[in-house]
């Protein structure tokens, strides 16, 4: 599979984008949007959604490089927090509940069946991890010219400015680096959002934080730019709240150190093939996706068209 978008160093080794995708965050963007597609009986929206979006992705950075991490169902940040995202369904109805499990029952399918069948190869998950774990450990031990497509703020403590193998962030409306992250967060270097978030937690992750502060108060008292007597209150309240800070502190630091290592030693090849794309979209019955226009798409992207 040739490779588009790539840019020469000063030693003449092409360095392509490379796309890692948190798959969490484009199924959820595609539940919120396509959740009632169907084909007969069955749910399909977030898969038409899904790859719509990897399309879109692909003309716009002009890469057809993707890493696919994966969420597990089940966290080895409950070992040490049994609390963690415990409060995210305690409150659906039975028919929410039941929702939330044919959407899940697409992930999968994604996972498992559609994204090996079109010929991608770099699908990550592992169970006891996040896909912001995964995501880590790819950033942190095969570097390259990277952007993360996610809305969560964790993924912060991950951008890099470094030349040759820079780390960025994309939530299809901005691009996030580190200068632009210092530029937001009071001079801040990303390294820093850890402890940002040790101090103020993390709601949606049901992490107690520093009562009444959150995210900014707590960019602030990092970065020194409170005033004196708030800082000094601020101070005083996390002497109060050592053993919370440091529980928070592991909680949200990524990669998270589980059980089992992260087994990610490398990345592969992709063979994508236009027959089984066309394939795909038909058994979906996806027929918007097999117009001229659009398969013209995914040939510029994908089949060197």
């Amino acid at each position: 599979m040739g490779h588009r978008g790539g840019i020469e160093t000063q030693t003449g080794k092409e360095i392509c984008m490379r796309l890692v995708i948190d798959c969490s965050y484009l199924c959820y963007r595609s539940l919120h949007t396509l959740g009632d597609l169907s084909q007969g009986e069955k749910k399909v929206g977030i898969i038409f959604g899904f790859l719509r979006q990897i399309l879109k992705l692909s003309d716009q950075f002009k890469t057809n490089k993707f890493v696919f991490c994966w969420d597990s169902r089940k966290s080895y940040r409950k070992l040490i927090y049994p609390d963690y995202k415990g409060q995210r369904r305690v409150d659906m109805t039975e028919e929410e509940s039941e929702n939330y499990e044919i959407a899940l029952e697409q992930f999968d399918e994604i996972r498992e069946k559609v994204l090996p069948y079109m010929g991608f190869n770099n699908i990550f998950h592992q169970t006891g991890y996040e896909a912001d774990d995964l995501i880590a450990h790819i950033v942190y031990r095969i570097p390259d010219d990277t952007v993360i497509v996610s809305a969560d703020k964790d993924l912060f403590q991950l951008l890099r400015k470094d030349r040759f193998t820079p780390v960025k962030m994309w939530n299809f409306n901005a691009i996030n680096d580190e200068d632009r992250f210092s530029g937001d967060w009071f001079g801040l270097k990303p390294k820093d959002w850890i402890k940002v978030k040790a101090i103020a937690g993390c709601t949606s992750d049901n992490i107690a934080g520093l009562p009444g502060v959150g995210d900014l108060t707590a960019a602030k008292y990092v970065a020194g730019a409170l005033k004196q007597e708030r800082l000094d209150a601020i101070k005083n309240r996390l002497s109060k709240f050592e053993s919370g800070y440091a529980l928070n502190h592991r909680l949200v630091a990524l990669p998270y150190g589980g059980i089992k290592p992260i087994r990610i030693t490398t990345l592969y090849e992709d063979y994508i093939d236009e027959k089984k794309f066309r394939l795909c979209f038909g058994q979906y019955g996806f027929r918007s996706l097999l117009y001229d226009d659009q398969i013209t798409k995914w040939k510029k992207s994908f089949f060197g068209g």
